[in-house]
């Protein structure tokens, strides 16, 4: 079946998580607003899999989230590595 790709940057209580899903998965969004750790979303402004948009409907979700945007696409953390790095050791600190 087709598989479709779920990432946030946060999953309920265990940090971060990255899953593929199958098409017939279980929609997770109404769990997104019981996440209460501490979440960074980060996202390529040229991204086509997962959008500055999609970024942002998922941090609209996730109660004190924050969104960042970077130079690139899907990697933007190989394609922008001193902002990237910069941005998860700012939010780490």
């Amino acid at each position: 079946g087709n598989i479709r790709t779920f990432f946030v940057a946060a999953s309920i209580g265990t940090g971060i998580g990255i899953a593929l899903l199958p098409e017939d998965a279980a929609d997770l969004t109404e769990a997104l607003p019981r996440i209460t750790a501490p979440t960074l979303l980060i996202a390529g402004e040229s991204d086509i899999a997962t959008t500055p948009q999609v970024m942002a409907d998922l941090s609209a979700l996730i109660p004190g989230s924050e969104l960042v945007v970077l130079p690139g696409a899907h990697l933007c953390n190989y394609q922008s590595p001193d902002l990237f790095d910069a941005t998860l050791r700012r939010f780490l600190a």
